[in-house]
């Protein structure tokens, strides 16, 4: 069986006051039409994840203007919006090198949005295919940090106008199932529609402080999934979602 490589870090992002960086999410991501489950409903029974309440949405990024004063070199931005039969929530997520510079700046981060906000900072372990011409090798294990906060209003009532803030002129339809195994701990997957129409299934597991144990559960999982001929995607959802084909159209 395929295990997984340990390659530290990829990338880090900030942190706000009064929230610290032990909260960890494990994720692994792959294509249903070159194996493995074939939509986030085949995974969860797969993998015994209970979810009575499925929800639907859709995720459109956005594209800004990256302010002065990030914490070092490699971060960047990333905005979002996301609406669902309650409405829009603007999304705003630094990224960039796990340091230990990061690591002492980020925690006096301030989330730029208007309005009232939901922060957090997240260690993100991700299982990726290194290299896409050798499928048959085991996934590396990649590690960052990231920050984000959000704003239960339409991106553009939420973001500065100092952020430039142009909405993509493409989408994605996303459908989730989540299992709460306590007000600290969730298993997720998701379904994405693709802009280029192509799809997206990630399994992930969200944890109030990441430990050897949690690792140790989630790799359990992906090996399950290896096993049933799953391929772990290089790519992060960034940029499999916020990348609109040329001829797309803001609706």
């Amino acid at each position: 069986m395929r295990t997984a490589t340990l390659l530290l870090p990829l990338c880090a992002l900030g942190a706000s006051a009064s929230v610290f960086a032990e909260a960890t999410e494990y994720a692994v991501r792959w294509d249903p039409d070159k194996g493995g489950p074939q939509s986030a409903a085949d995974a969860a029974t797969k993998l015994e994840i209970d979810d009575d309440k499925p929800k639907k949405f859709e995720v459109r990024y956005l594209t800004v203007k990256q302010p002065p004063g990030l914490p070092g070199p490699g971060f960047e931005v990333i905005a979002r919006e996301r609406t669902d039969k309650k409405g829009p929530e603007a999304m705003y997520k630094l990224r960039g090198p796990n340091t230990p510079t990061a690591r002492q700046t980020l925690p006096n981060w301030q989330c730029p949005l208007q309005g009232t906000q939901d922060a957090k900072v997240e260690v993100d372990v991700a299982w990726v295919l290194e290299d896409e011409t050798k499928p048959h090798l085991p996934p590396v294990i990649r590690e960052a940090i990231s920050y984000s906060c959000s704003v239960a209003a339409p991106a553009s009532a939420a973001y500065p106008r100092s952020f430039n803030m142009v909405p993509k002129p493409c989408s994605n339809l996303v459908s989730r199932l989540k299992e709460d195994v306590s007000k600290k701990v969730a298993w997720k997957v998701e379904e994405w529609t693709l802009p280029t129409k192509s799809r997206m299934v990630e399994l992930s597991y969200a944890v109030d402080a990441g430990s050897d144990e949690h690792r140790a559960a989630f790799q359990k999982k992906v090996d399950a999934l290896l096993k049933a001929g799953a391929i772990p995607l290089p790519s992060s959802k960034t940029t499999m979602g916020g990348t609109c084909p040329r001829k797309a159209r803001r609706a």
